[in-house]
């Protein structure tokens, strides 16, 4: 009969192994904590970045509203009221000159959607001297007028278009919808002009 008797003080450990294993273990615990840390740093300075160009924009908007207000101070005084009706009816002149019924619906034909058709446009001067262009369209699905306000922001003869109004009818037994768009009007010469949002936004 063949015994195996460990006469040794202490029960055998394999060390190497177990310092293997601890290191690996304590190896990957730092790797995931170096990547959480580094994660964290960059979101910090991203919203660092972010508030700062947010702050730099609230700024800008301030400072232009302030100059906005002080010009209208300025026009809105007794002896200034001539120019400024004068200049609000140049800028209306100037306004409706720019207009054009071809480039309008040259844009529309090309970018409206199937199944929705144009039934009336109506332009006319915002209170910021700007043409905006009411588009009664109509059709039976709701998602193409929606197709039609995203096609009207990616055209580069409108902004800020947007969906006011929907009403729908029964004709001749069918279900229509009635939408109504607004957008503001870009001439060709004025793309690279920005466009101020009516009531000063």
């Amino acid at each position: 009969m063949h015994l195996n008797i460990n006469l040794a003080t202490q029960p055998y450990q394999d060390v190497r192994r177990f310092l293997f294993r601890w290191g690996l273990t304590v190896a990957v615990v730092a790797l995931i904590t170096c990547g959480l840390v580094y994660a964290a740093v960059s979101a910090t300075l991203s919203w660092r970045a972010v508030t700062r160009q947010e702050n730099e924009l609230r700024a800008q908007i301030a400072e232009r509203d302030r100059i906005r207000t002080t010009a209208e101070a300025f026009l809105n005084q007794k002896q200034n009221r001539g120019t400024r009706d004068q200049s609000q009816f140049l800028n209306s002149l100037i306004a409706r000159k720019a207009f054009s019924w071809t480039d309008v619906l040259t844009d529309l034909e090309r970018i409206m959607p199937t199944g929705i058709k144009v039934v009336g446009i109506r332009p006319q001067i915002n209170d910021n001297d700007q043409l905006e262009l009411h588009l009664q369209v109509a059709g039976q699905s709701r998602d193409r007028a929606i197709d039609l306000v995203r096609k009207l922001e990616d055209s580069s003869h409108f902004r800020y278009a947007e969906m006011v109004n929907e009403s729908s009818e029964d004709k001749n037994g069918r279900g229509q919808l009635t939408f109504e768009i607004s957008a503001i009007y870009v001439p060709s010469w004025a793309h690279n002009t920005p466009i101020v949002q009516q009531g000063g936004q």
